[in-house]
């Protein structure tokens, strides 16, 4: 899980939110009987979260990844369309804290799988880590050879809430886990092989399309949007390690 930062709240939201949440307190808050048990009345069904003035924005905040697995979850390409591709998921439950229904802060982007699964689990003291709280990420790490995300340390409650992450997203799911090692390796096996080249390439014209050839990769890489908060950071970390590959990548996008 890669950190994520949230721009701005929406006009549209801080304008409508205050009236927009009332219902769903009021519904889950107030709508009870004496023994605190929810009355089986129909909730609100308003989903404004879904207006593109809101989802857009959380679309382009998470550059069409989810927020849990980084799978790529593109926009219709007609603007009339109104089925997503994705999930507006409410990162705490509506049902438990519908105070926050319209809480910008509240909203991560999702894939179905990871949405679904995900559902109405919250566990008050171990949630699900947040990809756009930079502690919840920093308790993570990449792994490269598996492809899957690790916790850093055994702390109690670490280990917790990276289980239930585990259980109720698709973070670490067999199949993600091969597409985010492949992509990874790809990109670093392109910086690897011209770093290797450079020192014979003065002159030697086969040699010098080999290496444009590898930067194509790498450029064609960091424009498919798959993953990709784990392709840039890992790109600028390539590029710190290999100053030269660098500088000649720059000097080919001039």
């Amino acid at each position: 899980m890669e950190f994520i930062e949230r721009s701005s709240e929406p006009a549209y939201l801080s304008e409508n939110k205050k009236q927009w949440t009332k219902h769903w307190v009021d519904h889950y808050r107030e709508n009870k009987n004496v023994n605190g048990k929810l009355l089986k009345e129909r909730k609100p069904s308003d989903s404004h979260w879904l207006h593109d003035l809101i989802r857009k924005v959380l679309i382009n905040d998470f550059k069409n990844n989810c927020g849990y697995c980084g799978s790529i979850r593109p926009t219709p390409i007609s603007e009339e369309a109104r089925v997503p591709r994705g999930h507006v998921d409410h990162y705490r439950a509506k049902a438990k804290y519908p105070e926050l229904t319209y809480e910008w802060t509240n909203y991560i982007w999702s894939c179905e799988s990871c949405n679904v699964e995900k559902g109405e689990f919250d566990d008050l003291e171990y949630p699900i880590l947040n990809p756009c709280e930079l502690s919840d990420c920093g308790i993570v790490e990449f792994i490269i050879d598996t492809g899957a995300y690790c916790i850093k340390n055994m702390c109690q409650a670490h280990k917790l809430r990276f289980k239930n992450t585990e259980e109720k997203t698709m973070i670490n799911a067999n199949v993600i886990n091969v597409k985010r090692k492949n992509r990874v390796k790809f990109i670093i096996s392109n910086f690897e092989t011209i770093n290797t080249l450079m020192p014979f390439s003065n002159d030697n014209e086969s040699i010098n399309e080999l290496i444009k050839e590898n930067i194509k990769n790498i450029l064609n890489s960091l424009e498919d949007q798959e993953f990709y908060f784990l392709i840039q950071k890992n790109y600028l970390d390539l590029r710190d390690k290999h100053i030269d590959v660098a500088k000649l990548i720059d000097d080919n996008c001039s």
